[in-house]
């Protein structure tokens, strides 16, 4: 990734292209606002790419190539990298938990939430879609199966994605404390983590596993692809979420939701930068994302730090991090190492 050139000159420069682009009526180019931008010059613009959503990089690119072309670059990047590379950025997309890290590592607040449109029900009349920037997860098993309750998967096999994404993993992990009392890594006889959506279902469905750990609106999604009948499946711990503002959460049930995808601005970004970006995006329509307003990561960095992803300094208690020893990772279906009991990332 080449590094940036910290310059007032440059920063100058950025600013004239991006304030003709803020004011014009259709997109601009470097090339119609007259100027040729240097590599050196671009905005630099990251994404983590999760097997889970990587979607969510597609279409970010798409928007800035459709508002902005030729006046970025644009990175995806494994969650590792993008924290430790993050001072070669001046925004990116971020998942929930990549964001809690930079939020306790960088002292970063978002930018804005990140919404992309998904099908949150099926009718005669059409697919209802709306645009979700919030996450939350749910655990499933198969309806002719013995178990009833999260009590009841003391012992049994678990299938996961991956061992550090939040809406799947962690949110699943803190309701089950909640209303058990017990950590699920311990009472659980073994969870395997399969790295995508997909194979845990797959696990779920041909009885590889007793219960899955999915995020909130997986299977509603797969019941409209026809990838399963949602009448053979149970949801565990059926809960209503409610948003911040009052209304219901889009789906049939979930633990309490979290804020999802994000884009963030890096201290490389001036403040009147960041002002001019979030009064663009707010205002240029799509039909294929949604930017709203940031919400609070401060539950989700609880949570984290309570299993283990966030670590504290024992000795300056003000510093915090993110341990480095996982991350998004897609195991291979022959790799036998996706079975753990332990939970490090």
């Amino acid at each position: 990734m080449m590094a940036h050139t910290s310059t007032a000159s440059m920063l100058h420069f950025l600013m004239i292209v991006l304030a003709t682009a803020l004011t014009a009526a259709s997109p601009v180019t470097a090339q119609q606002n007259g100027t040729a931008v240097p590599a050196a010059y671009r905005i630099q613009i990251g994404c983590v790419l999760s097997p889970l959503h990587p979607e969510a990089c597609d279409a970010y690119e798409n928007f800035l190539n459709a508002v902005i072309p030729g006046l970025f670059a644009f990175h995806r990047m494994s969650e590792l990298e993008l924290l430790d590379q993050v001072d070669t950025l001046e925004y990116a997309l971020v998942d929930t938990k990549t964001m809690s890290c930079l939020d306790v590592e960088q002292g970063f607040a978002p930018l804005n939430g990140f919404g992309l449109p998904v099908v949150t029900a099926a009718g005669d009349s059409g697919d209802e879609v709306k645009f979700v920037d919030t996450v939350g997860g749910v655990m499933f098993t198969m309806r002719d199966s013995r178990i009833v309750s999260l009590s009841d998967l003391k012992d049994q096999v678990i299938a996961g994605t991956t061992i550090t994404d939040f809406a799947s993993t962690h949110a699943n992990f803190a309701k089950y404390r909640s209303k058990i009392g017990t950590d699920l890594i311990d009472d659980a006889a073994e969870i395997q983590f399969l790295g995508t959506h997909e194979r845990v279902l797959d696990a779920v469905l041909s009885g590889d596993a007793a219960a899955g750990m999915v995020q909130t609106g997986f299977l509603e999604q797969a019941a409209h692809d026809g990838l399963l009948n949602w009448e053979d499946i149970d949801i565990l711990a059926q809960e209503i979420a409610i948003t911040e503002d009052g209304t219901r959460f889009p789906y049939f049930s979930s633990t309490p939701i979290y804020p999802g995808w994000t884009v963030v601005a890096t201290s490389f970004s001036s403040l009147q930068a960041r002002t001019d970006v979030l009064n663009f995006v707010l205002a240029v329509p799509s039909t294929t994302i949604a930017f709203t307003s940031p919400e609070s990561f401060a539950g989700v960095g609880d949570i984290l730090e309570n299993f283990g992803v966030i670590e504290r300094d024992l000795v300056r208690t003000t510093e915090t991090r993110c341990v480095r020893k996982a991350s998004h990772v897609v195991v291979p279906e022959t790799n036998e190492g996706a079975r753990t009991r332990r939970c490090d990332g």
